[in-house]
């Protein structure tokens, strides 16, 4: 659901092709998915104060890391599938 969410916001925004993708696994009894997000597209799911990103952990459950110091950035979902 998470990693939906995120998607979905980045899509939103986005104009053209490429920039994102997806790579997931298993980590203990938990799902761990990394998404890569244009970086002119970062601000749309962290949001004002981290409004945005705190919204979607909470509904979720997830934990979400974003890597900024590559472009596009590293976007971490983890979590229990719900």
């Amino acid at each position: 659901v998470g990693v939906r969410m995120v998607m979905d916001l980045v899509n939103a925004g986005q104009i053209g092709g490429g920039g994102h993708g997806g790579a997931g696994g298993m980590q203990g009894a938990g799902i761990s998915s990394v998404i890569f997000c244009p970086k002119s597209m970062v601000g749309r799911v962290i949001g004002r104060g981290g409004d945005v990103i705190k919204k979607l952990q909470n509904s979720t459950g997830a934990r979400i890391q974003i890597d900024q110091s590559t472009d596009p950035a590293k976007v971490s979902i983890s979590g229990h599938p719900q």
